[in-house]
Protein backbone atom coordinates (compact mmCIF):
# COMPACT_ATOMS: atom_id res chain seq x y z
CA UNK A 1 0.00 0.00 0.00
CA UNK A 2 2.92 2.22 0.55
CA UNK A 3 4.13 1.72 -3.27
CA UNK A 4 0.66 2.05 -5.12
CA UNK A 5 -1.61 3.67 -2.44
CA UNK A 6 -5.08 2.10 -0.78
CA UNK A 7 -6.22 1.37 2.69
CA UNK A 8 -6.49 -2.57 4.21
CA UNK A 9 -10.30 -2.77 5.22
CA UNK A 10 -10.51 -6.11 7.04
CA UNK A 11 -8.63 -8.97 6.79
CA UNK A 12 -9.39 -12.74 5.02
CA UNK A 13 -12.80 -10.78 3.28
CA UNK A 14 -13.92 -11.35 -0.12
CA UNK A 15 -14.99 -8.29 -1.96
CA UNK A 16 -18.49 -6.79 -1.85
CA UNK A 17 -20.61 -7.02 -5.09
CA UNK A 18 -20.12 -3.37 -5.54
CA UNK A 19 -16.32 -3.83 -6.04
CA UNK A 20 -16.32 -7.51 -7.19
CA UNK A 21 -18.79 -6.02 -10.26
CA UNK A 22 -16.68 -3.37 -11.50
CA UNK A 23 -13.59 -2.72 -13.51
CA UNK A 24 -10.80 -3.34 -10.58
CA UNK A 25 -7.99 -5.60 -11.38
CA UNK A 26 -8.01 -8.75 -8.45
CA UNK A 27 -4.52 -9.69 -7.17
CA UNK A 28 -4.92 -12.61 -4.71
CA UNK A 29 -2.15 -14.96 -2.85
CA UNK A 30 -1.36 -18.57 -2.26
CA UNK A 31 0.48 -20.95 -0.94
CA UNK A 32 1.75 -24.74 -1.19
CA UNK A 33 -0.55 -26.38 0.49
CA UNK A 34 1.56 -28.77 2.65
CA UNK A 35 3.47 -25.40 3.83
CA UNK A 36 0.26 -23.40 4.42
CA UNK A 37 -0.83 -26.14 6.98
CA UNK A 38 2.26 -26.61 9.43
CA UNK A 39 2.38 -22.83 9.37
CA UNK A 40 -0.60 -22.66 9.96
CA UNK A 41 -0.40 -25.02 13.09
CA UNK A 42 2.87 -23.84 14.01
CA UNK A 43 1.24 -20.66 14.18
CA UNK A 44 -1.28 -22.12 17.00
CA UNK A 45 1.79 -23.44 18.74
CA UNK A 46 2.23 -19.54 19.89
CA UNK A 47 -1.15 -20.01 20.81
CA UNK A 48 -2.18 -17.37 17.52
CA UNK A 49 -5.01 -17.49 15.10
CA UNK A 50 -8.66 -18.30 14.45
CA UNK A 51 -8.05 -22.32 14.02
CA UNK A 52 -6.21 -22.53 17.46
CA UNK A 53 -8.59 -20.31 19.31
CA UNK A 54 -11.76 -21.78 18.10
CA UNK A 55 -10.72 -25.33 18.39
CA UNK A 56 -9.00 -24.81 22.27
CA UNK A 57 -11.35 -22.82 24.09
CA UNK A 58 -14.95 -24.10 25.11
CA UNK A 59 -18.26 -22.04 23.41
CA UNK A 60 -18.92 -18.73 25.38
CA UNK A 61 -21.50 -16.44 26.34
CA UNK A 62 -21.64 -13.49 23.08
CA UNK A 63 -20.13 -16.00 20.65
CA UNK A 64 -22.95 -16.08 18.53
CA UNK A 65 -23.42 -19.74 16.92
CA UNK A 66 -20.01 -20.75 17.53
CA UNK A 67 -20.01 -24.24 18.77
CA UNK A 68 -17.99 -26.03 21.28
CA UNK A 69 -14.68 -27.62 20.26
CA UNK A 70 -15.08 -31.78 20.71
CA UNK A 71 -12.13 -31.79 22.48
CA UNK A 72 -10.48 -28.67 23.25
CA UNK A 73 -7.95 -30.74 25.20
CA UNK A 74 -6.79 -32.87 22.40
CA UNK A 75 -6.32 -30.21 20.29
CA UNK A 76 -4.52 -28.39 22.47
CA UNK A 77 -2.03 -31.38 22.54
CA UNK A 78 -1.55 -30.88 19.25
CA UNK A 79 -0.31 -27.48 19.98
CA UNK A 80 2.03 -28.53 22.66
CA UNK A 81 5.54 -28.79 20.59
CA UNK A 82 6.13 -27.16 17.45
CA UNK A 83 8.80 -29.41 16.39
CA UNK A 84 6.85 -31.98 17.18
CA UNK A 85 6.10 -34.45 13.45
CA UNK A 86 3.84 -36.17 15.61
CA UNK A 87 1.86 -33.42 16.99
CA UNK A 88 1.61 -32.16 13.49
CA UNK A 89 0.12 -35.24 12.05
CA UNK A 90 -2.16 -35.75 14.88
CA UNK A 91 -3.68 -32.37 14.13
CA UNK A 92 -3.96 -32.80 10.52
CA UNK A 93 -5.89 -36.06 10.92
CA UNK A 94 -8.32 -34.03 13.21
CA UNK A 95 -8.21 -31.13 10.59
CA UNK A 96 -9.48 -33.47 8.12
CA UNK A 97 -11.67 -36.03 10.30
CA UNK A 98 -15.54 -34.99 10.15
CA UNK A 99 -16.18 -35.37 13.21
CA UNK A 100 -13.70 -31.95 13.73
CA UNK A 101 -14.51 -29.69 10.88
CA UNK A 102 -17.18 -27.62 13.20
CA UNK A 103 -14.55 -26.91 15.64
CA UNK A 104 -12.97 -24.30 13.39
CA UNK A 105 -15.79 -22.61 12.47
CA UNK A 106 -15.99 -20.91 8.92
CA UNK A 107 -18.87 -22.61 7.72
CA UNK A 108 -16.36 -25.50 6.55
CA UNK A 109 -18.23 -28.42 8.38
CA UNK A 110 -21.79 -27.83 7.35
CA UNK A 111 -20.62 -27.51 3.17
CA UNK A 112 -20.59 -30.23 1.17
CA UNK A 113 -16.91 -29.42 -0.36
CA UNK A 114 -15.80 -30.35 2.52
CA UNK A 115 -16.37 -33.87 2.21
CA UNK A 116 -13.82 -33.89 -0.81
CA UNK A 117 -11.62 -30.63 -0.31
CA UNK A 118 -9.50 -29.44 2.85
CA UNK A 119 -10.01 -26.45 4.40
CA UNK A 120 -7.17 -24.22 2.08
CA UNK A 121 -9.21 -24.99 -0.46
CA UNK A 122 -12.23 -24.18 1.13
CA UNK A 123 -10.57 -20.64 1.75
CA UNK A 124 -9.64 -20.24 -1.87
CA UNK A 125 -13.19 -21.03 -3.25
CA UNK A 126 -14.79 -18.24 -1.01
CA UNK A 127 -12.49 -15.24 -1.60
CA UNK A 128 -11.25 -15.74 -4.77
CA UNK A 129 -14.42 -17.46 -7.09
CA UNK A 130 -18.14 -16.16 -6.99
CA UNK A 131 -20.35 -17.28 -4.61
CA UNK A 132 -19.90 -21.49 -4.35
CA UNK A 133 -23.19 -22.95 -4.62
CA UNK A 134 -23.68 -26.06 -2.30
CA UNK A 135 -24.60 -28.07 -5.48
CA UNK A 136 -21.45 -28.87 -5.68
CA UNK A 137 -20.99 -32.47 -5.08
CA UNK A 138 -17.27 -33.84 -6.61
CA UNK A 139 -14.02 -32.75 -6.93
CA UNK A 140 -14.73 -32.88 -11.00
CA UNK A 141 -17.80 -30.38 -10.27
CA UNK A 142 -15.27 -27.95 -8.00
CA UNK A 143 -12.52 -28.23 -10.87
CA UNK A 144 -15.27 -26.58 -13.72
CA UNK A 145 -16.79 -24.03 -11.21
CA UNK A 146 -13.33 -22.97 -10.23
CA UNK A 147 -11.83 -22.11 -13.62
CA UNK A 148 -15.49 -20.71 -15.03
CA UNK A 149 -15.43 -18.52 -11.26
CA UNK A 150 -12.00 -17.53 -9.98
CA UNK A 151 -11.86 -13.87 -10.78
CA UNK A 152 -8.33 -13.19 -9.69
CA UNK A 153 -6.42 -11.39 -12.72
CA UNK A 154 -3.00 -11.88 -11.24
CA UNK A 155 -1.92 -14.49 -8.17
CA UNK A 156 1.26 -13.90 -5.89
CA UNK A 157 2.61 -17.38 -4.76
CA UNK A 158 3.75 -17.11 -1.13
CA UNK A 159 7.50 -18.62 -2.32
CA UNK A 160 7.91 -15.94 -4.60
CA UNK A 161 6.37 -13.62 -2.87
CA UNK A 162 8.86 -10.40 -4.11
CA UNK A 163 8.97 -11.55 -7.93
CA UNK A 164 5.45 -12.28 -8.09
CA UNK A 165 3.92 -9.11 -6.74
CA UNK A 166 6.50 -6.99 -9.04
CA UNK A 167 5.26 -8.82 -12.35
CA UNK A 168 1.82 -8.21 -11.17
CA UNK A 169 2.70 -4.39 -10.64
CA UNK A 170 3.77 -4.80 -13.85
CA UNK A 171 0.61 -6.83 -15.66
CA UNK A 172 -1.48 -3.57 -14.09
CA UNK A 173 0.50 -1.11 -16.08
CA UNK A 174 2.40 -0.23 -12.32
CA UNK A 175 6.08 0.80 -12.82
CA UNK A 176 8.02 1.25 -10.38
CA UNK A 177 11.50 2.42 -9.95
CA UNK A 178 14.75 -0.14 -8.96
CA UNK A 179 14.49 1.97 -5.71
CA UNK A 180 11.00 0.90 -5.08
CA UNK A 181 11.64 -2.59 -5.87
CA UNK A 182 14.56 -2.57 -3.38
CA UNK A 183 12.12 -1.46 -0.34
CA UNK A 184 9.83 -5.01 -1.72
CA UNK A 185 12.88 -7.40 -1.60
CA UNK A 186 14.12 -5.40 1.90
CA UNK A 187 10.91 -6.01 3.46
CA UNK A 188 10.39 -8.24 6.47
CA UNK A 189 7.82 -10.58 6.84
CA UNK A 190 4.53 -10.31 9.09
CA UNK A 191 2.19 -12.96 11.09
CA UNK A 192 5.51 -15.66 11.08
CA UNK A 193 4.91 -18.13 13.06
CA UNK A 194 6.93 -19.92 15.86
CA UNK A 195 10.65 -21.14 14.97
CA UNK A 196 10.35 -24.55 13.84
CA UNK A 197 11.83 -27.64 11.64
CA UNK A 198 11.29 -27.48 8.00
CA UNK A 199 8.16 -28.31 6.39
CA UNK A 200 9.58 -31.59 5.07
CA UNK A 201 10.18 -32.58 8.57
CA UNK A 202 6.39 -33.05 9.48
CA UNK A 203 5.02 -35.41 7.10
CA UNK A 204 5.17 -38.58 6.83
CA UNK A 205 3.79 -40.40 2.96
CA UNK A 206 -0.01 -40.96 4.53
CA UNK A 207 -0.43 -37.26 5.40
CA UNK A 208 1.39 -36.03 2.60
CA UNK A 209 -0.32 -37.93 0.50
CA UNK A 210 -3.83 -36.44 2.74
CA UNK A 211 -2.56 -32.99 1.36
CA UNK A 212 -2.04 -34.27 -2.52
CA UNK A 213 -5.58 -35.67 -2.13
CA UNK A 214 -7.44 -32.61 0.13
CA UNK A 215 -5.81 -29.62 -1.67
CA UNK A 216 -5.94 -31.08 -5.18
CA UNK A 217 -7.39 -28.00 -6.79
CA UNK A 218 -4.73 -25.81 -5.91
CA UNK A 219 -1.90 -28.47 -5.83
CA UNK A 220 -3.01 -28.81 -9.97
CA UNK A 221 -3.83 -25.01 -10.63
CA UNK A 222 -0.32 -23.94 -9.46
CA UNK A 223 1.80 -27.11 -9.95
CA UNK A 224 2.59 -27.31 -6.58
CA UNK A 225 4.91 -30.23 -5.31
CA UNK A 226 5.87 -32.11 -2.08
CA UNK A 227 8.65 -29.44 -0.45
CA UNK A 228 12.01 -31.40 -0.17
CA UNK A 229 13.36 -29.20 2.91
Amino acid sequence: MTLVGGVQRGKHNPPAPVILNSDRYFLGSIRNPWDWYVSLWSYGCDKKGLVYSHTTRPLSHGTGDRRPAKNPKKWNHCYSDVHSASAFQDWLHMMNDKNYWNDFGEGYGVNPVASYTGLLSFRYLNLFCRHVPASLTSIHDLFAYEKQNCFINNFIRTEHLEDDFIKALEAFNIYITEQQKQIIYSAGKTNTSASRNSTAHYYDKQTADLIYEREKIIIDKFSYTFPDK
